[in-house]
């Protein structure tokens, strides 16, 4: 067999991925022996993949080399392998396309965990989708009848060029459509209108199809309808297995309306940013499968005409986002009930001085009232007035309630969450409040702008506005849902459980440091907080040295070569080294700015990171500060059972600790436990 034939041989079986005979092993093998010889007297050293890429690899050789790779690749074993095994390597399916990104295709990525970088080509390619067509083929054809996991994604860009659109439709589309009774989940990005042309054929053959993320992009050139009022799709309603459904339309002009089996859904995920027919069709399809609902409304709200109330017996969570144009979506609340809901999020950019936003805390209590449901996490992320007592109503009828986001609570509000559990035993007595919350677990507050104030415009507030918290009557709250707990006796303590989170997003943490301090009888010249904030200071400035990457540094190469420099960052290690942590009676302070945290970033970076580290051992040294400081800061540790984080001085968390009984032979372990939360990151 001369060369060129053997040539012609293996460029056949690479394009057809067939797996050559045992002659042609054979001859293949003798003439990969000599080209590998060729190699190594050309280039004077054995083939390596590595070596093709060299730009100083004589011509010869890289020529050659390239033959070598095409001849192993021709032997692979993995040709030989039946299709049984095949279909199992393409158990996972069709992984991510994306057409017109950066005007390349990525043509097709393995399942996790096989490597096969030259048998399917994956490397970006220019966008030649010709080629493409043979590649898809042998590996529909490789993966039998597996059921597939098709992610087809396509850029605006692609449907606008009147060659790709159709070379798309023709050669990759209809493939997979021809396919489409393997479908077990499919991602699809496309045009509105290809649903109803291209894919229209899926319709009734989906019979495996179970898990649907459709994201609907404006009409195709060539499918685009003049005056088209809006479009409904309706492939999908045939799919007796279908249970999970995300949809997504950045449609603003257009109305689309997807037909689905609404009955058997159990998860639906919907979000919109122009007029849309989803939670209409929802209400009307009675979802009585239905688990869990997210909607989200970025333009015009759903047009949702009152009627009798829809019951969803098993829905547990549900999910709200609505904007300034689509407000109507919360009237989603009188026109369903939910006895089995237990989780709630409502999220929201729009003024609360809204007639609709105003009434909604009232449209949430009678909801809850109408569908005597018991809340396990309630989620409020919008600007709201929290003095209103529907809020308060709310949080009384949740005794399971663990998880509360709210907007900020005043000393009022704060207070009627104090636990008081004498109150339990005089119940009876008109004239004591009954206890909120019994079970709560997390606390969270954000500060939205104070609704007073004549210069607030909600919701747009000012992004670095902070506001205060009444740390007195916070204490007061966390020490009844913490130290009051854990002095109780065993048989009311069952009644209630320990606050573990408090976080405060958009608040003056350092405020609140020095309010907490005051409130729990702390004598603030006797704290460390000068002292954390000078090494809060010389870290911030090493930290800014070693973590800022090379490119975006303002400094030039001669400032982190400037000895003066390095002298600098020295001094301001000697200052802490200095530093004797056992005349300071308040350690934790440390832990509070995240210096400890610091200190091992600082610790574990590379070499070469901070400037002089060469010369003054920077790193080695933080390092031996953190082991000196690590004694000090745990036996505070210890005795506190509330430990705050603050980030940017902008949020606070606390995170409270339950007392637990040690044995000597566990503290070690248990310090290692708490040392490691202290030097972890809260942001």
């Amino acid at each position: 067999m001369t060369t060129s034939e053997l040539d012609s041989i293996v460029e056949a079986i690479l394009k057809t991925n067939d797996a050559p005979t045992d002659d042609q092993r054979h001859e293949i093998a003798t003439r990969l022996g000599e080209l590998e010889n060729d190699f190594q007297r050309i280039a004077g050293q054995a083939f390596s993949s590595d070596l093709i890429s060299k730009k100083d690899l004589l011509p010869d050789a890289g020529a050659c080399g390239r033959l070598v790779q095409r001849y192993r690749l021709a032997l692979s074993c993995l040709r030989s392998l039946p299709d049984e095994i095949w279909a199992r390597i393409f158990e996972e399916g069709l992984s991510t396309w994306w057409l017109g990104n950066h005007e390349y295709l990525q043509v097709l990525e393995q399942p996790p965990d096989i490597d096969l970088p030259d048998i399917f080509d994956s490397t970006p390619l220019p966008m030649q989708i010709r080629n493409l067509e043979p590649k898809l083929r042998v590996y529909l054809s490789r993966s039998g009848a597996t059921p597939l996991s098709v992610n087809f994604k396509t850029s605006q860009e692609v449907w606008n060029d009147s060659d790709a659109r159709s070379l798309v439709e023709s050669n990759l589309l209809s493939l997979l459509v021809a396919q489409c009774h393997r479908w077990q989940s499919a991602e699809l990005c496309l045009p509105v209108d290809i649903f109803n042309t291209v894919l229209h054929p899926i319709k009734g053959n989906i019979h495996l199809l179970r898990t649907l993320q459709l994201t609907a992009i404006n009409p195709s050139t060539s499918h685009s309808q003049v005056n088209t009022p809006g479009y409904q799709v309706d492939c999908f309603k045939d799919a007796p297995r279908l249970r999970d459904v995300i949809l997504r339309t950045g449609l603003r002009d257009l109305k689309i309306r997807v037909d689905l089996p609404w009955p058997q859904l159990e998860t639906f995920d919907a979000s919109s940013v122009g007029p849309d027919s989803f939670c209409e069709d929802l209400i009307g399809g009675e979802p009585i499968q239905l688990r869990a609902l997210d909607l989200n409304y970025h333009g015009p709200g759903p047009a949702l005409a009152f009627g009798p109330s829809v019951t969803l017996t098993k829905l547990e969570r549900l999910t709200l986002y609505a904007n300034q144009q689509s407000l109507s979506l919360f009237t989603l609340f009188e026109l369903i009930t939910l006895p089995a809901l237990s989780k709630l999020t409502i999220r929201g950019e729009f003024s609360p001085l809204e007639r609709l936003a105003s009434s909604l805390c009232k449209k949430v209590l009678d909801f809850i009232k109408r569908s005597k449901c018991s809340l396990q996490h309630l989620s409020l992320e919008f600007p709201l007035d929290t003095r209103q007592e529907a809020i308060y109503h709310i949080l009384s009828l949740s005794p399971d309630l663990e998880y509360l986001e709210v907007p900020h609570l005043d000393s009022e509000g704060l207070r009627r969450l104090v636990l008081a559990p004498d109150r339990a035993e005089s119940s009876n007595s008109s004239a004591s409040r009954p206890n909120i919350l019994p079970k709560l677990k997390i606390l969270k507050l954000c500060w939205y702008g104070d609704f007073d104030s004549p210069e607030t415009d909600p919701p747009y507030f000012p992004l670095n506005a902070t506001g205060t918290v009444d740390a007195s009557t916070l204490k007061d709250l966390v020490y009844s849902r913490t130290e009051a707990l854990y002095a109780l006796d065993g048989d009311l303590s069952g009644e209630f459980r320990p606050l573990e989170e408090v976080d405060l997003r958009r608040y003056d943490a350092r405020k609140l440091e020095s309010d907490w301090n005051k409130a729990t009888d702390i004598n603030a010249e006797k704290t460390s907080d000068v002292l954390a904030q000078e090494i809060e200071e010389n870290l911030n400035h090493i930290h800014y040295y070693g973590w800022t990457h090379p490119d975006e540094r303002e400094l030039q190469d001669e400032d982190r070569a400037n000895p003066d420099v390095h002298k600098e960052l020295d001094r301001q290690i000697r200052q802490m080294e200095s530093i004797d942590l056992e005349s300071y009676p308040d350690t934790l302070v440390l832990a509070r700015r995240n210096i400890p945290h610091y200190l091992e970033e600082i610790r574990t970076m590379n070499a070469g990171r901070i400037p002089g580290d060469d010369i003054f051992n920077f790193r080695g040294r933080v390092g031996k500060l953190s082991d000196k400081w690590k004694p000090f800061i745990l036996r505070d540790a210890r005795k506190s059972p509330y430990s705050w984080r603050y980030t940017a001085n902008v949020a606070a968390h606390l995170t409270c600790h339950t007392p637990t009984e040690t044995h000597a032979d566990q503290e070690e372990d248990e310090d290692e436990r708490v040392w490691a939360r202290i030097i972890s990151y809260h942001s």
